[in-house]
Parts: structure tokens; sequence; C-alpha cells
């Protein structure tokens, strides 16, 4: 306690700094399932000198992109769920053997094949596909599909397909048949009909169906190509009644880019 009371100044710096840095993540109290994820960066700003411009600074924007990915993985994986002193102290060492970047690969190669292994197999890629909106981990998935997304703006998590519209008697006139209609209703909130947009956009699209919203706001086709690749959108025809098979392809294009973003 002395040696902390000591050091105390030093430990709040390294603490703020790295709420600070989660926060540039876009992460806050709401959406962060685990506050030990705080500990091993405040720890490793730390044993840096705690930069003061260490979450904008371009020199360490590769440091950055290590540190999220750890962050990522270890809410994902809930590493500290159980034990947590399991994880920080091994942590703790490779930080302290390693102070001249991150080091993701060595905490990564530690953890392998264990209870804490931050290694994503493709059964584990499957079950992220069936997050749905409102879930804690939501944002977390949001962070590995939208990399280039500032998520501190104000972004808002908008249903694609409305879910507003997601009703019996709405898709009824819609053309969908009776036999899919629950089926809609069933998959309106999974992650593959959801997506990032900004506050002003989402405003305007409010309850439009897509096909509609997509023909007004994206007029030529480089600025359509342009939105379908930064939001993982399929080269389906934007239907009602192709719901369905637009969840379906969407899906595999998001499982392709969490296994990209998320590979050790």
């Amino acid at each position: 306690m002395l040696v902390i009371e000591d050091r105390w100044e030093n430990i709040t710096n390294a603490i703020r700094a790295a709420v600070h840095l989660i926060a540039s993540f876009g992460f806050s109290m709401e959406n962060l399932t685990s506050n030990n994820v705080i500990i091993p960066i405040a720890y490793y700003l730390q044993t840096i000198g705690i930069p003061t411009n260490y979450s904008v600074s371009k020199t360490y924007a590769v440091d950055r992109i290590l540190v999220k990915k750890w962050l990522v993985a270890t809410l994902l994986k809930r590493v500290f769920s159980f034990a947590p002193d399991g994880a920080l102290k091994p942590i703790r060492e490779i930080i302290k053997s390693n102070p001249n970047s991150f080091p993701l690969d060595k905490i990564a190669q530690h953890f392998r094949g264990g209870n804490r292994n931050l290694v994503f197999n493709n059964d584990e890629i499957d079950d992220l596909l069936y997050t749905k909106y409102g879930q804690g981990n939501l944002l977390v998935i949001m962070s590995i599909l939208y990399p280039w997304a500032d998520l501190k703006n104000n972004f808002h998590i908008d249903h694609i397909y409305p879910k507003s519209l997601f009703t019996k008697v709405k898709l009824k006139t819609f053309g969908v048949s009776a036999d899919d209609i629950d089926k809609y209703i069933e998959n309106v909130n999974y992650i593959g009909n959801l997506q990032l947009l900004e506050s002003i956009p989402n405003s305007e699209k409010k309850n439009k169906p897509f096909e509609e919203w997509l023909k007004e706001t994206y007029k030529d086709s480089a600025s359509l190509s342009n939105y379908k690749q930064k939001q993982l959108i399929p080269d389906i025809q934007p239907t009602f009644e192709n719901f369905l098979a637009f969840l379906e392809a969407r899906e595999v294009l998001i499982k392709e880019q969490i296994a990209k973003e998320l590979e050790f």
C-alpha cells in the first residue's frame, strides 16, 4: 500500500490515459463489459511513459491497432469473467518484458490452447452472427466490422430493413409469403440486418424500405458501390422478398470480415 501511495499520481495518470484511449475506440461505461481490461492497458501506457498524445498520434497508430485488437478479442472471449488474476499477472509480465510495443502476439501465444485463448475458431465466429440489437457485445463486434468508423462520434446502430415494417400486416402488404413472415420477424434484430450510420443519415432514413432508401440516397453507381463496400452489403436486389437471402449473404461477408480482423 505504501508503494501504491508513493506512485499514486503516476498510477492515476496511467488509468486516465487508458480510459481516454478506450473512449477513443468508442467504448464507455454503458458498453464496456469488463472493467478489468483497463488494467493491462494502463500498465502498458505507464511502461512506455504515458505519452500525452498516444490516442491520436500517428507515431502510435500501429500500436493502437494492436491494443484495440487485444481489447476486442478479450471482451468477446470474456477473458476476465473468472479469476481475473490468472490473466492479469501473466499479461503484466509479458508487457514488462516487451516494452517497445504492445505485445499482442506474445499475449495471444501465452494463452493459446487454454480457456483464455484469444484465437477464434470457425464455430466461435459463427456464434457471433447470433448477436442481436441491444445486446452488450454488439458494439464490440461493430468495432470489428467498421474499422474505418470513429465510434466516439455520433454513430447509430440502424436496422437495414426497418424493424417497424416487420409486422405481419405490413410484411404481407410487401408481398412476403405467409410461410416466411415469422422467419422475417425472428431475424430482423440479428447483426446481419444491422449497420452503423451517422446520426443525420440515420434520421433521414427513418422507416423507409431499404430499396427505396438506397435509390434516394445513392444516385450513382460509384457512391452506391462505395456504400456497399463499407457496409458489407451483398449484391442482392434489396426487396422485402429477398430479405432472408440478403441476410444469409451478408452474414457470409460479416464472417469474413470478423475472421480477417481477429486473425492472430
